[in-house]
């Protein structure tokens, strides 16, 4: 199948995918900085600097972003079954062994750089979508609403539990959040530690297999994976009611005008109660809320995002981010090199020595490097260097290296 030209790809979802890596960046760092277990649960008698960095993160970073990645993963399906069909191959073919090469990276990723990792997660739940892609926009709606319902109930049973401990409500990967016991925590706490700050190597992917194992677990038990399931089926079902289409702007201005404020609302109220030591308690409506808040703010970012590359506005900046999102599994990986470089101990070894303001200025800071970087990739060579693998692993030798990324 001949790669997409860059007229041909859609430039929304170029801008809207180098945007939610940045997110995501900024959520995952902080799992590299420290211990998973107090990398993200909020902490009244931190400093104000650090109670702000916390909120930043939580409130407008958390959960968020990797939703919005997840819905591009589900409109990229449909995208691509439409090229495939209009070049005359066989997309039930070759899109599971896609799928398995991104299984296959999501492993390896895993284990030897990040337990949080998302990209076997994804390629899971890409099959389950690959199976359904033929059902209607409104009966993809459905199975959407229905798994994200199951999994906010799940997690809504779960942490309001009297067992759920005040201020450790969540431990975040891969852009999510999800619960874990602090029962257990400690002394994970004390192997992560030993792993991250000594090593040896051994140790070290040994801890990362096992918590990547126990992540697979947790997020199945909480609202996670189901999350996941219902961003695929929605992009899909967005992308085949042509979501990108110039006569759907009055949905991007609804989503930008109404979910958006909305959501900054919730998740400030939600979020702001967590950092208050009478009412930081996990309950049942307050974990619903803070679910719908998260959503509405993803949608509300999507309908921005929409209403400002519809404008032309900022070109230059869009160009920017396009590149970095044309990039996206390059720099996923990439940005897990770069926190365990500066994290562990075979790199600067700055683990658990910077504050929540030094590690959020860092991902930032990281963040910028990247979107630079993949500008000046993409003025050499047309797709990042792991694109280029999985295009080749999946298509054979015959595929271009030189190509754009597929949608």
């Amino acid at each position: 199948m001949p790669p997409a030209t860059l007229p041909q790809r859609i430039l929304a979802m170029d801008v809207l995918r180098g945007l939610a890596l940045c997110g995501i960046l900024v959520v995952n760092m902080p799992a590299f900085a420290m211990p998973t277990g107090e990398a993200f649960a909020p902490d009244p008698r931190a400093s104000f600097g650090d109670r702000a960095a916390w909120l930043v993160m939580a409130a407008f970073f958390e959960t968020k972003f990797f939703a919005l990645f997840s819905l591009l993963f589900g409109m990229g399906l449909v995208l691509q079954e439409d090229r495939c069909r209009r070049s005359g191959r066989d997309f039930a073919r070759i899109y599971p062994r896609r799928l398995a090469v991104l299984a296959f990276f999501g492993l390896a990723h895993a284990v030897l750089l990040f337990m949080g990792d998302i990209l076997f997660v994804y390629a899971i739940v890409g099959f389950f979508l690959f199976f359904l892609r033929h059902r209607p926009p409104r009966t993809l709606l459905l199975i959407a609403a229905l798994f994200w319902v199951f999994g906010v109930s799940l997690s809504a049973l779960n942490l309001a539990s009297p067992e759920a401990p005040p201020g450790n409500e969540s431990v975040s990967a891969a852009g999510g959040e999800s619960p874990a016991p602090r029962a257990s925590e400690d002394s994970w706490s004390a192997l992560e530690r030993k792993a991250y700050r000594e090593g040896p190597l051994g140790t070290t992917l040994w801890v990362n297999a096992v918590g990547f194992a126990g992540w697979l677990v947790i997020s199945s038990l909480f609202s996670f994976n189901w999350k996941v399931v219902a961003c695929f089926f929605l992009g899909a079902a967005l992308m085949k009611l042509g979501i990108f289409h110039a006569e759907r702007a009055a949905w991007h201005r609804r989503l930008f005008r109404v979910a958006l404020p909305l959501g900054v609302l919730i998740q400030i109220a939600v979020h702001l109660r967590k950092l208050s030591p009478a009412g930081a308690g996990p309950s049942a409506p307050w974990i619903v809320l803070d679910e719908i808040g998260a959503a509405l703010f993803s949608l509300g970012v999507l309908g921005a995002l929409l209403v400002w590359t519809g404008s032309g506005r900022l070109p230059s900046l869009q160009r920017l981010l396009s590149a970095a999102g044309r990039m996206a599994l390059t720099n996923y990986i990439l940005q897990s090199l770069i926190s365990a470089f500066l994290f562990r101990w075979y790199g600067l070894g700055l683990y658990e020595r910077l504050n929540r303001m030094e590690i959020l200025a860092l991902a930032l800071l990281v963040v910028c490097v990247q979107i630079a970087l993949s500008r000046w990739w993409l003025s050499h060579h047309r797709m990042g260097p792991l694109e280029a693998l999985w295009r080749r692993w999946t298509y054979g030798a015959a595929a271009s290296p030189g190509s754009p990324a597929p949608g």
